[in-house]
């Protein structure tokens, strides 16, 4: 059974930062958990699958939403912006264990 984590169903969390570093913090769940899983994005839809190079191309497209890409000096590079992405999810992760210890 394929999981699909889908940008407009999560209809509870408020504003779009919050929700790709929602389903950024599930794609890491869910590639530690060796499942399979799928992405949709209002402008992508990534197909079930698993292992790293999924989870790197489910990651860039979270850190991608929505932005049209130049390659201009200046502009952030994509590991630059992958690498936000991922300190956002991990801090979100972490919030949550704290939450619940507290």
């Amino acid at each position: 059974h394929d999981l699909w984590l889908e940008f407009d169903a999560l209809t509870s969390i408020q504003g779009t930062e919050t929700k790709l570093s929602h389903l950024c913090a599930l794609v890491l769940q869910y590639h530690q958990e060796q499942q399979t899983y799928g992405l949709k994005l209002p402008d992508k839809t990534i197909q079930p699958a698993s292992g790293d190079a999924h989870k790197n191309t489910c990651l860039m497209a979270l850190a991608l939403f929505g932005e049209v890409i130049v390659d201009v000096a200046g502009k952030e590079t994509a590991n630059q912006t992958l690498n936000k992405v991922l300190n956002a999810a991990q801090n979100q992760g972490h919030n949550k264990t704290q939450q619940a210890v507290t």
